[in-house]
Formats: structure tokens, sequence, C-alpha cells
């Protein structure tokens, strides 16, 4: 990915209804269908730790921590980022 994709993919970032998108939404937008998915049943994990998925992501060139797993999975709860609940009507 260029310098110019990166910025141009920050500026879509911004324009996120619900407000600026969070560092995990941001990869996921990277991803492959497949590889998405497979994040996006880790995140639903529990068991899984936030610094376990960060590390993961970070080692294959998406640079997260695990405080920002965290903060997206709290998006069910309330008090999260802004990103949509999976499924959620449009």
């Amino acid at each position: 990915m260029s310098l110019q994709d990166d910025l141009v993919a920050l500026e879509s970032a911004r324009k996120n209804v619900g407000g600026k998108q969070c560092r995990i939404a941001e990869i996921l937008a990277q991803l492959n269908a497949k590889d998405a998915a497979a994040l996006n049943h880790l995140l639903d994990e529990t068991q899984v730790f936030g610094t376990q998925i960060a590390e993961t992501l970070t080692k294959n060139g998406h640079h997260t921590r695990g405080a920002n797993v965290q903060h997206h999975r709290r998006r069910v709860k309330g008090g999260g980022c802004n990103c949509p609940l999976p499924n959620a009507a449009s």
C-alpha cells in the first residue's frame, strides 16, 4: 500500500457518519473477506485476549494495541468505539 492509499484511507475514515473509525475498523476495511471474517469471529470470542489479537495483527503488518481491540469490543456494551454493531440495520 502506498502513502497515497493510506492518506486516502484517512480521508475516508473521517467521513464515517458515526464518527471517526476506530483502528480495528480501519484494519477490517483493509483485510480480504476471509481474514475479516476470522478477525470478527475472534473479536466476539472473549476467551482470546485483546493483546493476543493485537500482537497477531501487528505481526501481520497491521499495527495496533490490545487497548484498541478492547475499545472496539466494548461497542456492544456502550462506552466503546462508534463502529456499528455486526448485522446492525443500516
